[in-house]
C-alpha cells in the first residue's frame, strides 16, 4: 500500500470517527460541537482504551497520529475529514469553529469495520466528560509527560497513544488498588460505570495530594 492510499484507508475510518462523534453530539444535545472538542474526544478516546483495555489492540492507533499545540492535540487528517464531509454535507459548520450534522447525515456507519465497538467506546468517553467535564478530564489527560514536553518543545512528534503512553501508565499506577476496592464488581460494571467510580477515585486520590496535576 503506498502513502496516498494509505492516507486515503486512514482518512476513510477518521471520517467515520468524526461523524460518530458529531452523531453521538446530536444525540445528548451537544451540539454545536466545536471543533477542538472533536479532536479531544477522539484522543481522549484512544489514550483512555489503552488503559481500559490493556491486553486488546486499540482500533484508535493504526489511523491517529496526534501532534500537539498550545490548542491541544491535533492531528491534519482530522481537519481533512472535517473538510471533507462538509464538503459532501454530512456536516455544517455553525461558527468558524462549531459543528452540527448535515443535510446527508443518514449514512449507515453500523456496516464500517469496528464501528460498533469505537461508537460504544466514544459513547463512554461523552459519558465521562458529562460527569467531570471536559476540562478536568483533558487536564489530568495533558499531564502525559511526552505531551508536556512535545508542547514545550514545540516539537510536532508524534504523541504515543499506545499501551505504553505515559498517561496510561500513571493511571494503571492505581488500576490494582481501585479494582481491589471494587472487587467482584470489577468484572461486572460496564465501562461508562467504570470511568466514573475510576476517576471518582483517582480525584479523591488527587485532592488527598497522592496524584498532582
Amino acid at each position: 500500500m503506498n502513502s496516498t492510499t494509505s492516507e486515503q484507508f486512514h482518512l476513510y475510518n477518521i471520517n467515520e470517527d468524526v461523524l460518530t462523534v458529531v452523531n453521538i453530539a446530536t444525540e445528548l444535545n451537544w451540539v454545536p460541537i466545536r471543533e477542538q472538542s472533536i479532536s479531544r474526544i477522539l484522543y481522549l478516546a484512544s489514550v483512555l482504551y489503552s488503559f481500559r483495555f490493556r491486553n486488546q489492540d486499540n482500533p484508535f492507533v493504526k489511523d491517529y497520529h496526534f501532534s500537539v499545540d498550545a490548542s491541544g492535540p491535533f492531528y491534519s487528517l482530522i481537519k481533512n475529514s472535517l473538510i471533507f464531509l462538509e464538503a459532501n454535507d454530512y456536516i455544517k459548520r455553525e461558527s468558524k469553529n462549531e459543528i452540527s450534522l448535515g443535510i446527508n447525515n443518514t449514512i449507515n456507519l453500523n456496516k464500517l469495520p469496528n464501528h460498533e465497538t469505537k461508537a460504544k467506546w466514544l459513547r463512554s468517553i461523552f459519558y465521562i466528560i458529562g460527569v467531570y467535564g471536559e476540562s478536568k478530564i483533558y487536564e489530568f489527560i495533558i499531564r502525559d509527560p511526552q505531551y508536556q514536553q512535545n508542547l514545550n518543545s514545540n516539537t510536532l512528534k508524534d504523541i504515543n497513544i499506545g499501551p505504553n503512553n505515559e498517561t496510561v501508565a500513571t493511571l494503571s499506577t492505581f488500576k490494582e488498588a481501585f479494582e481491589e476496592e471494587l472487587k467482584e464488581e470489577a468484572e461486572q460494571i460496564d465501562d461508562k460505570e467504570y470511568l466514573e467510580l475510576y476517576f471518582e477515585y483517582l480525584f479523591s486520590k488527587i485532592i488527598k495530594g497522592d496524584v498532582q496535576l
